[in-house]
């Protein structure tokens, strides 16, 4: 009969669990990593490369290589979301006849479902391998923000990738799911995922039940907006210290992303971390290197104003469910961002109470996506 999996679709990263003697699996790729980063590179005119291959190369290959397509699915090229994004984007974004966003790469272009597929057949090539079957169907997760557009585009993905939809489920309620909100026959739940984008949804209804209330969407409160943060500082320290511009520079500007992103992660963890890129740029005579130690204070210091923004789609979404904090019976907040403590603190804080333990926030969304798909009542984050 084949296998169902069930594939979180991610801003930045993809990840695929499958059910295994009745418990939650999240996959491994041949890298030995439990999530595929959302990235797909065009090289040579005829190779094409996925996941952590194609994102170590973006460095030198930035135009063709693509990423962030959840954000551009089933959007019109002249709405503010896509002007937004192709500011950030190192890759050209062009209107298709119909005037939706289409991604230019050399002289072709290509619907963002087009490139999505790949990713999701990679998904499915995984799940393949390592059961040793066929994969005859799949749940993929949305948003709850997610219009009929973006839907009907994200199930197109999944269609060309041979990928039958079982159907499509909420980010949210899957989170929820697998910290057990449902078991524990909450009136309310709040989910604050914080991962490529921030989405704050409150879900309630009779205790026991998992229906969306509200939804709020933030695409600029992302980890990437705190990433470009410190972007801007390393920018600004090459400009003042070493007289050197790097906006033009490609290449540059993705080898100091990719040490911003490095540079955050490790501060989740650690107080200080040194951030070291050498031969940026050519200076009067040599080669000009960058050093600085990037301290979690100086971090929060640069990102306040975001932390402090994430509490007012929090409000929102409780000012539309008709909800205060002390209705609200367990506060989920899942993403790679949560593990940043500064957001963390913040979330916590708006609606007055710790969030519920969670071993891997950023898994939340794929095993409770699993537990959906095959109801087992007893999964658990």
């Amino acid at each position: 009969m084949g296998h169902t999996i069930a594939i979180d679709l991610g801003t930045c990263n993809t990840s695929v669990a499958v059910l295994e003697h009745d418990q939650p699996q999240v996959l491994y790729t041949s890298e030995g990593a439990r999530v595929t980063p959302a990235f797909v590179a065009f090289v040579d005119g005829e190779r094409v490369l996925v996941g952590a291959a194609a994102k170590r190369q973006a460095i030198m290959n930035p135009r063709q290589t693509v990423y962030g397509l959840k954000g551009l699915v089933g959007r019109r090229y002249e709405s503010p979301e896509v002007q937004r994004l192709q500011q950030q984007l190192s890759f050209e974004l062009v209107p298709s006849g119909t005037g939706d966003v289409r991604v230019r790469v050399g002289d072709r272009e290509y619907d963002p479902e087009e490139i999505q597929s790949v990713l999701l057949h990679r998904m499915r090539r995984m799940a393949e391998q390592y059961l040793d079957a066929e994969i005859a169907g799949a749940y993929l997760t949305v948003p709850a923000h997610f219009n009929a557009a973006q839907r009907n585009k994200t199930r197109e993905a999944a269609k060309r990738a041979g990928l039958k939809v079982r159907g499509l489920l909420s980010e949210a309620t899957a989170a929820a799911v697998w910290a057990g909100s449902h078991r524990r026959r909450v009136r309310h739940v709040a989910v604050v995922d914080v991962g490529g984008t921030l989405d704050v949804t409150i879900l309630g209804g009779e205790a026991g039940t998992l229906q969306t209330r509200a939804a709020r969407h933030d695409p600029t409160l992302g980890g990437e907006a705190f990433d470009w943060r410190i972007v801007k500082r390393l920018y600004e320290l090459l400009r003042v210290c070493h007289d050197l511009d790097v906006k033009g520079d490609a290449v540059a500007l993705q080898r100091l992303r990719d040490a911003a992103e490095r540079a955050k992660q490790a501060l989740s963890e650690q107080e200080a971390v040194a951030i070291s890129l050498p031969a940026l740029g050519t200076g009067a005579a040599d080669a000009i290197d960058l050093q600085h130690r990037l301290t979690r204070p100086e971090l929060e210091s640069l990102t306040q104003d975001l932390v402090d923004r994430i509490g007012e789609p929090c409000a929102a979404a409780l000012r539309q469910a008709g909800v205060t904090p002390a209705d609200v019976g367990e506060l989920v907040v899942c993403g790679g961002m949560a593990h940043v403590p500064a957001v963390r603190a913040r979330i916590e804080a708006v609606f007055e109470q710790p969030a519920v333990p969670l071993t891997s926030p950023e898994e939340a969304v794929v095993l409770g996506a699993v537990v959906l798909s095959h109801p087992m009542g007893g999964a658990g984050g």
